[in-house]
Formats: structure tokens, C-alpha cells, sequence
């Protein structure tokens, strides 16, 4: 199947209306069509996020253009996956809270996989990814964006009672943004609650549990700072990040991310 691809990879600045929920969007072009899966590798980041995915099903003779809305739930781990024959990727990225105003569940529910949006929110859902699939295939980036965003500013909107995270969990989740060393004990504590209410707010709102989210918190912390150019040695990288040697480090690395700090900031 030969297209004449319009778009590029590019990064989109939310509504004002929607930015207290989402980090921000991009667009991620693929390969087009490939006799073989495309394997990569997603790293956890204590986020969910909606995907709008353009891509041809090889399974139909000559090959038919498809797309999928997706919701993929926050990754506790890496995992790797394939891909085959993705055109385009849109990209909408929630902050840690971001997610859990829209939906009616907790979001430790989707946890680690990816759900159609038409599964949970029915028709209107498939007729907005249908408008998107015809603004991106005219080459309309960002009227595909648009759709979205008002469909999703409409969902908002049609909520009775508005769902509110808990002042606890937006605290904490600020603490951590400024300061990713912070131990659950820690925050536990200047709240005034067990570490155990703590983790069940998290994995309700934010999707992770408070251990959990603080671990890959630090581990991304210290994969930027490392990548910036980190001068002292690992060793002292990893007890500045609150680690408690090297060794905890690298095991939280290839836990988390699945390869050992070294190996991920190394020139490619």
C-alpha cells in the first residue's frame, strides 16, 4: 500500500481547559508497511496515557488501514513489545492524576494494559476515532488533536458530580516531582497516615502503588541526571538519588527499565 505521508513527529501544547490534566502530546511517525513486527521497548513512567494509532492490518488482502483509541494504564515495569506496519502514533500523555477525573474506576484497573476507549466509553468514542481517522489521513494533525480534545472536554463536562483526587495523593505526587528521593515512610508520615492507606490512594488514583511510583520516580531521576553528564562517579550518582549503594541502583535499573544505568546512557 503506497500513501503519501503528511505529517511529521511533532509535540502539541494542551487546551488551557485540559492542561491541569495532560503533560502534553505528540505525534510519532512509523515505518509504513514492514514484512516483520518492529520490537521496542516501553519504560514505566507512573503516567497513563490515550494512543490514536494509524496503521496497516496485513492480515486483509493489499492491506487495509486501520486505527484504534486506546487508554493504556499506567506501567508498573518495562515490557517489551512488537508492532507491525504503525503509520502514525498520536500521543496523549496524562499527568500521574491526570487520568483519574475521567473514568469511573480505579485506575490500578488498567494497570499495565491497554483498553479501547469505544470498550469504555461506547459510541461516541468510535465516532470520534473515526473523525480523527479522517483528519490525519487529509494530513490535519492537529484537527485530529482537536477532536479529541473535545471529546474529551465534553466527558468532563457530562459528569454530574466531578471526580477529585484526593489532596494526599496531589501533595504527594507534587513532593515527589520536586524531590524523587522521598521514601513512602516519609510522606506517610507528614500526612499523618500508614504507608498502607498511602499505597491504596495511590493505586486507586494514580494507577501504581506509592512504592511503586516512587521507585520509578527516582529510577527515571537519575537516568536524566546521568544522562546530563554526571561527573562524580555511580557510586555517588546512586547514594545522591537515595539509593542505598551501586548495587541497589543497578537492581532497581533492571528491574524497572530492564537494563543496568551504564548500558542506558551509553552512546549509540
Amino acid at each position: 500500500m503506497q500513501l503519501q505521508l503528511k505529517w511529521q513527529n511533532r509535540n502539541f501544547t494542551p487546551n488551557p481547559s485540559l492542561a491541569p490534566y495532560f503533560l502534553g502530546y505528540r505525534s510519532v511517525m512509523g515505518t509504513g508497511y514492514t514484512s516483520r513486527a518492529q520490537p521496542f521497548i516501553i519504560f514505566p513512567d507512573g503516567r497513563a496515557h490515550i494512543l490514536f494509532h494509524l496503521f496497516i492490518d496485513s492480515r486483509q488482502q493489499q492491506g487495509k488501514l486501520r486505527s484504534r483509541l486506546v487508554i493504556v494504564g499506567p506501567r508498573s515495569i518495562f515490557k517489551e513489545i512488537n508492532r507491525q506496519n504503525p503509520l502514525l502514533t498520536l500521543i496523549f500523555s496524562f499527568r500521574p492524576i491526570g487520568a483519574f477525573p475521567f473514568f469511573s474506576f480505579p485506575i490500578k484497573e488498567i494497570a499495565d494494559i491497554s483498553v479501547g476507549l469505544e470498550e469504555i466509553w461506547g459510541k461516541g468514542a468510535e465516532e470520534c476515532r473515526e473523525h480523527m481517522m479522517n483528519k490525519v489521513l487529509e494530513g490535519e494533525l492537529d484537527a485530529a488533536v482537536h477532536a479529541l480534545e473535545a471529546y474529551l472536554l465534553k466527558q468532563i463536562g457530562n459528569r454530574s458530580r466531578p471526580r477529585l483526587v484526593h489532596r494526599i495523593v496531589r501533595k504527594s505526587v507534587d513532593w515527589l516531582e520536586q524531590d524523587p528521593g522521598i521514601s513512602v515512610a516519609s510522606l506517610a508520615a507528614a500526612h499523618g497516615i500508614s504507608t498502607r492507606y498511602l499505597h491504596q490512594l495511590f493505586a486507586a488514583q494514580v494507577g501504581v502503588g506509592a512504592k511503586r511510583f516512587c521507585r520509578i520516580k527516582r529510577a527515571l531521576s537519575t537516568l536524566a541526571e546521568a544522562r546530563k553528564g554526571w561527573e562524580y562517579g555511580w557510586a555517588d550518582l546512586a547514594l545522591t538519588q537515595g539509593y542505598y549503594d551501586q548495587s541497589h541502583m543497578i537492581d532497581e535499573f533492571q528491574s524497572l527499565l530492564g537494563a543496568s544505568p551504564q548500558k542506558m546512557v551509553k552512546p549509540r
